[in-house]
């Protein structure tokens, strides 16, 4: 039964194989990048004066953008291809982190936060795309090697991003090197295929 589940990877043509990796690259990356974050971000907001009430709201305002933009971003990906919506989310994320590797005011913190809240959806476009790949068949296997590579990196994030803040600056450090996961994770995506 397991060979012949693994035996399916195999009979897949050599291109739609390449790009499936590439999808498991991106998934590894984009949560590696973003669990680098989400430990520090109560604590960076705190260190910029908000009280704790506000930085509950501040945190809140990444869950309220995407639960209002993520069945836009999903139908607005099923119009205008894969690679392209994959490719703008995923440089708008990188200008939000980008941001927030520079916010030294509450309000800047915010602001970083809309990008990132609006557009942070590559995970569930990669998901469609691989989806779109593969054949109903293959889709148990080819998706949950794409969650175990996407959690692999979920769980090493956390480590390298408290290893960073242990230096001086670290939080910016950790927030423009999940800037800089999110650029390179556009590159496979901006040329034609």
């Amino acid at each position: 039964m397991n060979n012949a589940k693994c035996s399916i990877l195999n009979q897949i043509p050599r291109r739609r194989k390449r790009i499936i990796q590439c999808v498991y690259v991106v998934g590894f990356m984009d949560l590696f990048g973003v669990s680098m974050i989400i430990p520090l971000l109560s604590h960076h907001v705190k260190a910029l004066g908000a009280s704790p009430t506000v930085a509950g709201l501040v945190g809140s305002t990444y869950g309220i953008l995407q639960l209002f933009s993520s069945t836009i971003v999903g139908s607005w990906s099923d119009v205008v291809g894969r690679r392209y919506s994959m490719l703008t989310c995923l440089l708008l994320s990188a200008l939000g982190y980008g941001l927030l590797g520079m916010s030294t005011s509450i309000g800047l913190f915010v602001l970083a936060r809309i990008p990132v809240g609006l557009f942070k959806h590559s995970l569930s476009i990669c998901r469609a795309l691989l989806s779109d790949l593969v054949s109903e068949a293959e889709r148990p296997l080819v998706m949950g090697h794409f969650n175990a590579a996407s959690s692999v990196g979920f769980i090493l994030g956390p480590v390298v991003g408290g290893y960073l803040t242990e230096h001086e600056g670290g939080f910016y450090t950790s927030s423009f090197t999940c800037a800089a996961i999110f650029l390179l994770n556009t590159g496979g995506w901006g040329e034609g295929r």
